[in-house]
């Protein structure tokens, strides 16, 4: 019976070559689509797993309420927490500080002199929680003692190619020697944890090193990441409870209020996208995700919509077939499992087809997700289980409702033609309805995420971000440090350069969390705000517009001592706009009187609001901005490289532009945006190939009423609309029934942004105009070709 079935099953696909391709074609396209989003979302869920003790590792947190309100998350606590907590608190197995360096640092060898991405300093706890594989080396003792420091083998093979590193001395950030105790493993892609170069935290807190790291080691400054790893069934409210009391022993609050939280190992990668300060971990967002699982939903769907329209739309060609068996005594349920495994069977195919073509392009899906999914993925147990379950419901759910329809024919019916093969079918237009909803949620989605990300890249923060080149003096040799003054003295002769500046931060980089002590309050009362050092020219750089006072001059000594100018969010912070002449202390930084108010500029992403920040003039040039004059950009540049290599022969030189910097954070919506694009496109286009696949059978089924039309003097354009409204009703109202929903979803995506666009009415009017135009295209081509046919040839077939 089974080769009976499979044996009608290829007649049946040869003799409707056009219906057959279509219906594997279309549903290759959805599963490809679907298994491909299947195996990124494998991939970002699977993040962080691969430690053993994964369920018990946390980063603590904090939510802080400025005077009861509540306004952020953040994830950086104080340096002496993870001590406190090993020692304190009987739940902790377990307690490292995770503080990655701000920037990319130089450390050399010998004659060999390059910058490091990910370099952090960390506690010996680190390497025992955590799982990374060690190829050399003690994990327990690799980072107990100071001066001490473990690299990844990438980064051995750069310093000391085939050779041991082991026992070998690296010079690092202020020419701090650090011996190579262990060897590690690259990290693993799928980790949320990243470095090439870890530093024993004692390094830090050795007396040499104290004086000038001793922000990294306080309760007042926060700077750091702490993980916990617990015994196995804490109570984590207790916990957190506990952890809450002795952060606020030491650390009391009366001007606001925080609270810390425990979050989960697994959740950081995909639940990091409001929290303040963990721009240093590999993160991506939860929406993407369950966005991508939405979209392999509809592709999928609308894919097998095809093949039950042009199953069902097919369903006279096998009317005859089917009544023939019926009066040989074959019952329903047996015509049932024939048409299931004829569906089992072109499924299979089209899932045969689907994987080559996921192999085929998964290198290009990767180069667009940033992702690095490998085609080997696919003959994991987890995922041919969960492939071997997609081709099942597929088969289901395509093949269910085709094969009780034909199963249902009369034989009566059949012999005396009066089947109707459902051109009325509510099923049938229900479908082609709900592809069209989704296809144009789609578009809308796709047309919104465009315009938030083009707002985003647009928007003015603030400060003037083109043509600002940013040089990295920090962790450059200390040679180039002590003539930093004659190297910007040199470049500011350059006729390119209109402007020069020098500050421990700029824009886009991370802060660090100050004690701030306004006037009239005491240490115990101190708030917590980013702190910049800066110079007198910093303003006039980037263009930041004052709303009071005065920004620093270097005709006043006393500004280095005495003064501090703060932003508008600062002022609101403290709800006070006549800050002017004031007293502020920032804590182990500076004590003086507030000389002006800065207009808000955004130092970081528009996902979140403008932070309470300080500017001091202190000489901590730590990076460089240029204002560049606009249309010498490459000459200039190239001036400012061999200046570079005049005054330091041995470190690389370094840059970058702020306008691309500040555009790093939405990389995750311009990819979001990317893969909508795409699967917008392919649910079209597998909509469409249906659509053409059903206006080929609709024209079919009224060739004879055509052609008396025609012979009764229908002009073409008439024929042609009459063929075709029928399908662009149904485009119509599937416009109606997705704007509402598009409308909600994408209201609910863009509340991640503080700073939005309103969605515009033309967008639906755009997304339903777009649709109704490429369905009216591909059901007028075979409606034209059935209007200028010769009705006498049609009607001498019939």
């Amino acid at each position: 019976m089974l080769y009976y079935n499979l044996k009608l099953a290829l007649r049946n696909f040869w003799r409707n070559k056009t219906f057959s391709f279509i219906n594997i074609f279309g549903l290759s396209i959805g599963l490809a689509s679907c298994i491909i989003i299947g195996l990124y979302v494998y991939s970002e869920l699977s993040f962080d797993r691969f430690h053993t003790a994964h369920n018990n590792i946390y980063r603590v947190n904090k939510l802080t309420y400025p005077k009861g309100k509540a306004t952020n998350f953040d994830g950086i606590t104080p340096g002496q927490l993870a001590p406190s907590a090993a020692k304190d608190l009987p739940e902790v197995l377990l307690a490292a500080r995770f503080r990655p360096w701000f920037t990319d640092m130089l450390v050399s060898y010998d004659t060999v002199h390059l910058k490091l991405e990910d370099v952090a300093y960390t506690d010996a706890a680190f390497l025992q929680m955590f799982d990374f594989p060690l190829v050399k080396g003690s994990r327990k003792t690799a980072l107990a003692e100071p001066f001490t420091a473990v690299i990844t083998e990438t980064t051995a093979k750069k310093y000391f190619k085939n050779n041991d590193p082991v026992g070998k001395t690296l010079v690092t950030l202020n020419n701090i020697p650090v011996k190579i105790t262990a060897v590690a493993k690259d990290v693993a892609s799928n980790s949320s944890i990243h470095f090439n170069m870890l530093i024993s935290f004692a390094t830090v807190t050795a007396p040499a090193n104290a004086g000038y790291f001793f922000w990294m080691n306080t309760w007042t400054t926060q700077v750091n990441y702490t993980f916990l790893q617990l015994k196995t069934n804490a109570d984590i409210p207790k916990l957190t409870s506990r952890i809450s009391a002795m952060m606020h022993e030491h650390m009391p609050e009366t001007e606001y209020q925080y609270k810390p939280y425990l979050q989960p190992l697994d959740d950081i990668h995909l639940h990091s996208q409001n929290i303040l300060y963990a721009e240093h971990f590999h993160t991506n967002s939860s929406k993407l995700i369950y966005t991508l699982l939405i979209i392999a939903g509809l592709i999928l769907l609308i894919a097998c919509f095809n093949f039950i329209n042009l199953s069902t739309a097919a369903a006279l060609n096998r009317a005859k077939e089917t009544g023939i068996q019926k009066v040989l005594g074959a019952g329903q349920s047996l015509l049932i499992r024939k048409f299931f495994s004829e569906s089992f069977f072109f499924c299979l195919f089209s899932f045969v087809l689907a994987l080559i073509m996921v192999i085929i392009v998964l290198p290009a899906f990767n180069n667009l997700a940033g992702s690095t999914i490998t085609a080997n993925l696919l003959f994991s147990a987890r995922v041919m289980s969960a492939l071997l379950a997609l081709l099942i419901l597929v088969s289901f759910i395509a093949g269910l409702y085709p094969a009780i329809f034909l199963s249902r024919f009369k034989s009566t019916d059949v012999f005396r033609n009066i089947i109707k093969a459902g051109k009325d079918s509510w099923l049938r237009k229900s479908l082609v309805t709900t592809q069209f909803a989704l296809s144009i949620l789609l578009i809308i989605a796709t047309i919104v995420v465009n315009k938030q990300i083009h707002y985003l890249t647009s928007k003015d923060l603030g400060f003037d971000k083109d043509r600002i080149l940013v040089l990295q003096l920090a962790n450059s040799n200390l040679e180039l440090e002590h003539k930093s003054k004659e190297f910007i003295n040199t470049i500011k002769q350059n006729p390119g350069i209109l402007s020069v500046s020098t500050s421990n931060r700029v824009p886009g980089q991370s802060m660090n969390g100050y004690g701030i002590i306004p006037e009239g309050h005491t240490l115990n009362e101190h708030l917590l705000a980013n702190v910049v050092e800066t110079d007198a020219d910093f303003a006039s750089t980037y263009n930041i517009k004052l709303l009071k006072g005065r920004f620093f001059s270097s005709q006043m000594k006393t500004d280095t001592t005495n003064a501090i100018v703060v932003n508008e969010a600062m002022a609101r912070y403290l709800a006070d706009n006549n800050l002017v002449g004031k007293q502020m202390e920032i804590y182990e930084a500076r004590k003086g009187k507030i000389i002006g108010i800065m207009k808000d500029f955004n130092f970081a992403s528009l996902r979140e609001t403008v932070q309470p920040l300080a500017v001091i003039l202190n000489d901590n040039p730590l990076y460089l901005s240029l204002k560049l004059k606009a249309g010498a950009t490459a000459s200039t540049l190239d001036y400012i490289q061999k200046q570079w290599k005049q005054f330091d022969q041995k470190d690389p030189f370094d840059y970058f532009f702020m306008d691309e910097e500040m555009n790093h954070f939405y990389k995750s919506d311009t990819r979001l945006l990317r893969i909508l694009s795409i699967f917008a496109v392919l649910a079209i286009f597998i909509a469409c190939i249906g659509l053409f696949g059903l206006s080929i059978y609709s024209t079919k089924q009224r060739t004879k009423e055509i052609s008396i039309r025609k012979i009764l003097g229908a002009p073409v354009a008439g024929i042609v609309a009459l063929l075709s409204k029928d399908f662009l009703k149904l485009v119509m109202i599937a416009s109606l029934l997705s704007f509402p929903i598009a409308w909600w979803a994408m209201n609910e995506w863009l509340q991640d942004f503080s700073y939005r666009i309103n969605i515009s009415w033309w967008v639906f009017v755009l997304a339903g105009i777009s649709v109704l135009l490429i369905a009216l295209a591909t059901v007028s081509y075979h409606a034209l070709k059935a209007a200028v046919a010769n009705p006498a040839k049609n009607l001498r077939t019939e």
